[in-house]
């Protein structure tokens, strides 16, 4: 069977032929294939055979000799089937696809939303892994820096065990901070760097030692430094260094 025989088959051009729903141009093809396609007079055979069916069904007496005309076309057909019971089945019919198509369409439409999201998210992580990147490379150039200096800070009678290395360097006036070890202290309790100048503690600000064991933090820079202090203050940091808490210490 050739493409065109079978396209005529799938549509819905031989069903409207018998219901005299056709252009004479659509009557004359169907006649003329009729007459030199087997399938195609077959299918006309069926469709007709189930014409009379649904008439009988509705207790329809059909005309004598229908199928002869039909089979001629000596005029347009006209099936006994009563206008109601079409209709409804049509629009049962029409019903159904818009039924499957709006189901069709919200699954598609929530299917691009998901890959939507997917690619927002993908997006953003990339970014993340980017910025994250791009810090680690200028720590590294930092830290490998001729003029950065590690200062090791070390523990004292308060805090034994603890070290922490800041990376001091006076040309970028600059300095990064990781903790090593650092005891745990209370929720309302705070980290503080100092550096001690002039025999006066200035704040270089106060860390999470958590944190600071994760990753390098910035921290605030002072010339004249003579050295660098960690003690323990109240959560938000102090204006004074509490000495009495001092965990770790170095002279640079």
């Amino acid at each position: 069977m050739n493409k065109e025989l079978r396209g005529i088959l799938e549509s819905d051009l031989l069903e409207r032929y018998l219901l005299g729903e056709v252009s004479e141009q659509e009557k004359a093809k169907v006649l003329e294939l009729r007459r030199t396609s087997p399938e195609i007079r077959e299918a006309l055979d069926k469709q007709e055979a189930t014409l009379e069916q649904i008439a009988l069904e509705q207790q329809m007496t059909t005309p004598p000799g229908l199928r002869d005309k039909v089979l001629r076309q000596d005029y347009p057909v006209e099936p006994q089937v009563p206008s109601s019971r079409l209709s409804y089945t049509w629009l049962a019919y029409a019903a159904s696809l818009l039924l499957v198509a709006g189901g069709v369409w919200i699954w598609q439409q929530q299917r691009i939303n998901e890959l939507e999201a997917q690619a927002t998210a993908y997006t953003e992580q990339i970014a993340q892994m980017e910025a994250d990147c791009q810090k680690t490379n200028l720590q590294f150039a930092f830290i490998n820096a001729p003029d950065t200096q590690p200062a090791v800070l070390t523990g004292t009678d308060y805090a034994p065990n603890s070290m922490v290395i800041v990376y001091w360097n006076p040309t970028e006036k600059a300095c990064l901070l990781r903790v090593a070890n650092l005891p745990d202290i209370p929720a309302d309790k705070t980290y503080q760097l100092w550096a001690d100048i002039d025999g006066e503690m200035k704040s270089l600000g106060t860390f999470n030692h958590q944190s600071a064991q994760e990753e390098l933090l910035p921290m605030a820079y002072l010339d004249h430094a003579e050295s660098l202090n960690v003690t323990v203050e109240p959560a938000g940091g102090n204006d004074h260094a509490t000495v009495s808490t001092l965990s770790a210490a170095v002279a640079i």
